[in-house]
């Protein structure tokens, strides 16, 4: 992303904001904000599994356990985590999936949520200006329209609002709160934001956000292709998505692809990455990892 300087030319893999030579990368994460504690995560409340969903518990163990090794034989981390929001059933591909990451550009969706949220009731109100911002941020992941609400409206604040308004305590602000791309995330705690979210707005603010997700633009606003992992591999599925993308503070890259696939949005859906490197990321690598976790007709006829 912007913040870590951009590296440009003709490469053989997609990649955004890497560090350039003055970029000062922050620090690196320790465990405790790493990794989800056990205490956190149990802290989220679950949800009750059924027998009435259309996914094959069974067949999309196996196909989350296969694409959790490609990942591993890529050098690559990854949480895998999906929420039926009928039955309340939910998938996981194991610990990593309440793992957190540093977010990239999925912390915007909390950005838009506490902005509509606030507006609704009435503490703050958006302008017709902020609110264009708000698209921009979502449908062309615009960074510097995230910097302006962000800046202007409460910085790590609104991360921490979001997060305790939903009970998920594995979203904060890190340990470089003024960055809004350096959201703690787990792909666990974001698919239950997806589920929160649509479960109390209000219809307009429901309908907005989800309307900005399914209009997403194919290229960013800083030319990074926004077609990567559920949107190729689920392109044939209702789908509504955020993806987010990060070279390499801490000698870190990051790729994430999330979202709501089905009629009524009835899945949500995260998977996050994360390597070790200075060089930027395959958008291939996260395209196969989503193939294989979600195979055609995982989600039922």
């Amino acid at each position: 992303m912007r913040r870590w300087g951009l590296v440009t030319g003709v490469l053989a893999f997609a990649l955004s904001g890497c560090v350039s030579s003055s970029a000062q990368a922050p620090s690196e994460p320790t465990a405790a904000t790493r990794e989800a504690s056990a205490d956190a995560r149990d802290a989220e409340p679950r949800m009750a599994e059924t027998t009435d969903s259309p996914l094959a518990a069974t067949a999309l163990a196996e196909s989350f356990r296969a694409a959790t090794a490609y990942a591993s034989a890529q050098g690559i981390t990854v949480g895998i985590a999906m929420l039926d929001r009928e039955t309340g059933q939910e998938f996981t591909n194991g610990p990593t999936s309440g793992r957190q990451m540093w977010s990239a550009s999925v912390s915007k969706l909390f950005i838009a949520d506490d902005l509509l949220y606030r507006d609704r009731a009435g503490t703050i109100t958006l302008s017709a200006a902020d609110r264009m911002s708000l698209r921009r941020m979502l449908e062309s992941s615009d960074d510097a329209a995230a910097d302006s609400l962000y800046a202007t409206y409460g910085t790590e604040t609104m991360i921490t609002e979001v997060a305790t308004r939903y009970a998920l305590p594995a979203i904060s602000a890190g340990n470089d709160p003024g960055e809004w791309e350096l959201t703690d995330i787990s792909a666990a705690a974001v698919v239950r934001w997806y589920d929160r979210f649509l479960s109390a707005a209000p219809l307009a603010d429901r309908d907005l956000m989800v309307g900005l997700l399914q209009a997403t633009e194919p290229m960013a606003a800083d030319g990074f292709d926004q077609t990567h992992g559920l949107a190729t591999a689920l392109s044939g599925e209702p789908l509504a998505y955020k993806q987010g993308w990060m070279c390499c503070p801490a000698s870190t890259s990051f790729l994430h692809t999330t979202g709501l696939v089905g009629a009524e949005q009835r899945f949500a859906v995260a998977v996050l990455t994360e390597r070790q490197s200075d060089s930027g990321f395959a958008t291939d690598a996260l395209d196969r990892i989503a193939q294989i976790a979600f195979p055609a007709g995982v989600f039922g006829p």
